[in-house]
Order: C-alpha cells, then structure tokens, then sequence
C-alpha cells in the first residue's frame, strides 16, 4: 500500500529531537537509543491500529493512528 509506505518512510526518517523541542519535551532526557525504539513502536502500533493500512480510518481519512478527537481540537490531525 503506497499510502502506508509512504507514512512508514517518512515517519522513520523524522528527527525526534526537533518534533520534541516542538512540543516542550526534554530532549536530553531521552537516549538515543530510547528515539530509536520509540520511533520502532510507535510504527508497530500504527500497524497494529490500521490493520496494515487497510482499517476503514486509515483508507478513508489517512488516520493510521486510530486517534479520534472533535473538531476543532484536532483537525487535521484525528478523525
């Protein structure tokens, strides 16, 4: 699924770091090795929510993450 494939990619090649000073966490409180397998679960998980991209939330609204929040606080972002 190019859709999937395309999220795993980009995902795995964010840095972490710059995501999470964005956001206000710590960053010297989190290893190297801690982004790694972060970035490695969080992908499993999506996998996992998205039955593999095929989920009705994943194909109809790109939502791989299963995240379910009310417009406005989300938009953009959930379902």
């Amino acid at each position: 699924m190019p859709l999937l494939d395309d999220l795993v990619n980009n995902y795995s090649n964010k840095i972490l770091v710059k995501i999470f000073t964005q956001v206000g966490i710590e960053i010297a409180k989190i290893t190297d090795i801690n982004r790694q397998i972060l970035k490695e679960v969080t992908l499993a998980q999506w996998l996992l929510e998205s039955a593999r991209g095929k989920s009705d939330l994943a194909v109809n609204t790109n939502n791989f993450a299963g995240l379910k929040w009310q417009i406005p606080d989300m938009k953009g972002f959930a379902a």
